[in-house]
């Protein structure tokens, strides 16, 4: 699933499936086009923004008491390098829902 959508080379998916290094070319053409139609099923057009189907909620408390709770932060290493050569800067973000242990009001 990495090297097609970095290389997009149609012979080296098949040639590492051949080696049995990864799943068949078709394999991921369907794994790669279900994710993308997930993806499209999921996009909110008002914020721009991909929402997974089970985060959906209609404010920060909603009325079913789930929290959504998103954090993000930023990656940057070896930055101290005259001309920016050899850095690496990245973001992670993970979301996830829990129940409220306590009443909001």
């Amino acid at each position: 699933m990495v090297v097609h959508p970095i290389t997009r080379n149609k012979i080296l998916v098949k040639l590492l499936h051949a080696a049995e290094r990864c799943m068949s070319y078709d394999q991921v053409m369907k794994a790669d086009c279900s994710l993308a139609a997930l993806s499209l099923k999921s996009f909110d057009p008002k914020s721009g923004v991909v929402v997974p189907p089970n985060f959906k909620c209609q404010s920060h408390f909603n009325n079913s008491g789930l929290v959504l709770h998103i954090v993000a932060d930023n990656i940057d290493i070896s930055t101290d390098t005259i001309d920016g050569t050899k850095t690496f800067h990245a973001t992670q973000m993970v979301a996830f829902r829990r129940k409220c242990t306590h009443s909001i009001k």
